[in-house]
Order: C-alpha cells, then structure tokens, then sequence
C-alpha cells in the first residue's frame, strides 16, 4: 500500500541572503525537490512536496522599543559632589555642594543619584548608567530628563546592550542549531 504525505520543504541557510549561491536557488525548484525525495524513499512510501521555501539564518533580528519594558530608577551613587561643579564661582560650587549634601543626609534620593535605564525582555536586561544626577525631586527628574534627551540616548544604548546580549547568546548555541538540520 503507498501512502502518500503532503509537505513544505523548509531549507534553512545560514548567511547572507544577498550571498545565496545558484545551487540553493535550484534546491528550491519543487521538481527537483520531489525527485531528490523519491530517490531517498522506500519503495511503498511516496511525499508530495507540496512547496519549499528558504530561510536564512543570519542571526536574530534585532529588538526594538516596541519590544521590551523600560525601566528607569535612581541608584546609589559612589562618586563624590565634592569638586562635581564648576560654575565660574568657587563659592556659588560649595554653596551647592553643601545644599545637595545635606538634601542627601535627609534622605531625598534625587538629590545625588546614578540614573538607571533598563529595557527587558523574555530575561534578558539591556542596561545604561548616567552618573552625578542631581534634580529637585523625582517628578523634576522624569520632565527634565526627558527633555534633555539623555533619557533617550540611554535607552538607545541599553537597548543594544540587550541586542548585543542576545546575538552572543545566539552565536552560542549555532553549534546546537547546526547539530540538528
């Protein structure tokens, strides 16, 4: 008794597209496909290749904002106000090194911060850092922040830390993918 199975063949190359060699494109011809299968068959078995379809495996396409989660906080910051400030008078600098000081001593985080970005996906953490923060309050922080397009540019780089992350991760484990084809 022959039975008979319909099939898409899925031939996945790795590479760049641009680069696929005239024998690949050949291996795509359905007839050829169909004739290669029935040769590798025994006799009572018979598979329609019904279409193929190539694929390539250059990596992972790369994440964007509509992605991932953002998050941004206020973390501890090492590096001391003292000396952070130059703002053409010696006296006006202590003056507000002594104002952020004491506001840090009283516990107003915003006061002396590193800012923090995060995007996240599926576990992975893209991360960026901006260091000898100082604003009135949290809600001073989010509008000016913002405004002055730092936050953007951190965003920007976290989120190729994380796509960096991601294409590591992906060259890892071509062995694995290989070992399956």
């Amino acid at each position: 008794m022959n039975e008979t199975t319909e099939f898409t063949i899925r031939l996945v190359v790795e590479g760049d597209p641009e680069a696929a060699q005239e024998g690949v494109e050949a291996a795509l011809d359905v007839g050829v496909l169909q004739d290669y299968v029935n040769d590798c068959l025994p006799m009572d078995q018979a598979i329609h290749v019904k279409s193929a379809v190539i694929e390539y495996a250059k990596g992972p396409r790369k994440l964007t904002l509509e992605d991932v989660k953002q998050v941004m906080t206020a973390e501890h910051e090492d590096c001391p106000i003292t000396g952070q400030f130059d703002l053409g008078e010696p006296e006006r600098d202590r003056e507000l090194e002594r104002e952020i000081s004491a506001r840090l001593d009283g516990g107003d985080v915003w006061a002396w911060f590193c800012a923090k970005v995060e995007v996240r996906w599926e576990g992975f953490t893209g991360t960026s850092y901006l260091g000898c923060c100082s604003y009135a309050s949290e809600e001073d922080f989010r509008q000016n922040f913002r405004q002055s397009g730092y936050y953007e540019g951190m965003v920007r780089e976290a989120l190729d830390d994380l796509n960096c992350q991601i294409h590591d991760v992906w060259s890892q484990i071509a062995p694995l993918r290989r070992s399956y084809a």
